[in-house]
């Protein structure tokens, strides 16, 4: 029987489904020494009275989010226990998932001799030995040769990671061995010349090739168009360079878009046109042109079955139907009845979100008293400790980034600004310092800045202003290859993309406070801690985050003060009692 096959056998015995029951399994588990009983199991027994996971299954999917809170700042575990507690529970899914294939659990045991002389090769702290070590074992304790490795192997490897692996992401890991075994394949003597190739996505995204060249052209046209590139627009271009799109809207000219809103519509165009293809059953090279895909009855087809994918309240669901509408818009500017008669058609299939969805609710419920303490404190900390090693002479690039994160999220937690207007922010230009310590400055984005298409002007707090200019001071001149004297955050080129620095804030308060928090929920967390304790004042929320209508404001945050304002009620009604009691009582 082929080795890759072997590992696949049925276990004997019922698996554990919780992970209390796996923790008894543990206890009693012959395959294990005594040491490691007892080591899995505290650190099993250390993690069910942390947290509520006793009776979750033992899967990392479910594990993940409590042991990502380890170690973190509300916690109240160190970093070294938190390290020792993952480590047990990763053994232990380890342990489980040896079951279930069939063989015996094998850990910290010398390679056997196929794989041990060729992995011997490689040198001790090496880049290549350190991204294959993980695989290798896996190899040996399954049971497969190095002759006998493919990409077949990593296709059962990358189900075993998504079994025991509690922190990490599965494609960059996969990423590492693939490219680790090509060096070792050019430089070590005798190793196996297999080609190994990244395991396809679930839902990989069609290439460029399967459509036909005449649609490809049409797309590209009409990104171009929506551009304002082929008026005279120039590629990459900043986005406070771009025309005003309120003065645009004033003379009806066409609304120029930023490039990188270009390309996401160009992404839902093909998406469009390969869920035509899935809808009426036909092949993808049949969808010829753009002028397919806003027909009624086939643009109806595209969005039923989307929403039948991912839902009909799914944002991307409603940026799909903007898509084909502003397209229609363009194609149909001549013929105003069957632009009306698509719109009517879209407005049937598609619900806007007029609310603030449930995943964000939940986010929003995770966040108490102690995070938000946390996630206040986190911005002074990290530019402190980064100022400290520039003070040392030992400033690395990785502090010049939490000093980055820090400002940004010292920015987030006053006046909270789309990230893609506070990644290309300019020093004197969108931030405005004041020249005497201890007043206020001010943020300040254009029209052609902002997605409202309104001139936003917010003021930055004094202690804001503070770590701003130890930032300026200490960090922004240390940062290696900037380009841009006056860009706040400055990244390769220019200016950080927006993205990068989301991401980054993402991880960063995650590592420390233990939540999931995007560089968009700010604007969330800041709206309902405000109207939490003044019920109502949507006026005041719609100047902190720019919306261009107060009915925009009231569609997503009308009762997320329900019970602010229930307790204010209760308590006018206390008073009025009270007023009352000063008067005798009513006599029959």
């Amino acid at each position: 029987m082929n080795a890759i096959t072997e590992v696949r056998n049925p276990p004997a015995s019922p698996l554990p489904s919780t992970l209390r029951e796996l923790h008894t399994a543990i206890s009693v588990a012959a395959d294990l020494s005594p040491r490691q009983r007892s080591d899995i199991a505290r650190s099993l027994a250390a993690l069910m009275r942390m947290a509520p996971v006793a009776n979750l299954p033992p899967h990392p999917a479910a594990l993940r989010p409590h042991l990502d809170r380890l170690g973190t700042i509300t916690s109240g575990v160190g970093s070294k226990r938190a390290a020792n507690l993952r480590a047990g529970v990763r053994a232990a899914l380890k342990w489980l998932r040896a079951q279930a294939d069939g063989r015996p659990y094998r850990a910290h045991q010398p390679l056997g001799r196929p794989w041990a002389a060729l992995f011997g090769q490689l040198a001790v702290f090496s880049r290549t030995k350190i991204q294959l070590s993980r695989f290798v074992h896996w190899c040996d304790a399954a049971g497969i040769l190095p002759t006998e490795v493919g990409t077949e192997t990593l296709t059962i490897y990358s189900d075993h990671l998504v079994h025991v692996m509690i922190k990490g992401g599965l494609r960059e890991q996969l990423r590492r061995v693939v490219v680790g075994w090509r060096e070792a394949a050019r430089h070590v003597p005798g190793w196996p010349d297999a080609s190994l190739a990244m395991p396809e996505r679930k839902n990989r995204i069609t290439p460029r090739s399967a459509y036909l060249p005449a649609f490809v052209a049409e797309v590209d046209e009409h990104v171009v168009t929506i551009t304002g590139r082929g008026a005279g627009g120039r590629a990459g271009q900043r986005f406070s360079e771009e025309p005003d799109r309120a003065e645009a809207r004033k003379s009806r000219r066409k609304p120029v878009y930023r490039a990188a809103t270009a390309r996401g519509h160009a992404q839902l165009l093909y998406r469009a046109a390969a869920l035509l293809a899935e809808a009426e059953g036909i092949p993808l090279s049949s969808v010829g042109s753009l002028a397919d895909l806003i027909a009624p009855g086939r643009a109806q087809a595209i969005l039923t079955t989307y929403a039948a994918t991912v839902g009909d309240e799914a944002p991307s669901l409603h940026n799909l139907a903007g898509v084909l509408l502003e397209m229609a818009r363009r194609r149909y500017r001549k013929d105003t009845g069957a632009h009306q008669r698509l719109y009517r058609l879209l407005q049937q299939t598609v619900r806007p979100p007029t609310e603030l969805s449930e995943k964000n609710r939940k986010r929003l419920r995770a966040i108490g008293p102690r995070e938000l303490r946390a996630m206040f404190d986190l911005p002074e900390r990290l530019i402190a400790e980064a100022c400290k090693r520039a003070d040392e002479e030992r400033l690395r690039l990785q502090d010049c980034i939490d000093a980055q994160i820090g400002v940004a999220l010292a920015i987030l937690l006053h006046q909270p600004p789309r990230i893609g207007s506070l990644a290309v922010a300019r020093l004197g230009e969108n931030i405005i310092l004041p020249t005497q310590e201890g007043e206020a400055g001010a943020m300040i984005f254009s029209r052609a800045e902002t997605k409202a298409g309104k001139k936003l002007e917010l003021s930055l707090p004094p202690n804001v202003v503070r770590l701003i200019c130890v930032y300026t001071d200490k960090i922004l001149l240390h940062i290696p290859n900037r380009r841009d004297e006056h860009a706040l955050f400055p990244g390769r080129s220019t200016t950080k993309r927006a993205h990068t620095l989301g991401l980054q804030i993402t991880e960063r308060i995650r590592k420390w406070v233990g939540v999931d928090v995007n560089s968009h929920l700010f604007r969330h967390l800041l709206s309902h801690l405000y109207l939490v304790r003044n019920p109502g004042k949507y006026d005041v929320v719609q100047r902190l985050l720019g919306h261009s209508s107060a009915e925009t404001t009231k569609a997503f945050y009308c009762g997320e003060e329900g019970a602010a304002a229930l307790a204010h009620f209760a308590a006018c009604l206390e008073q009025v009692k009270a007023e009352t009691r000063r008067f005798p009582n009513s006599r029959r």
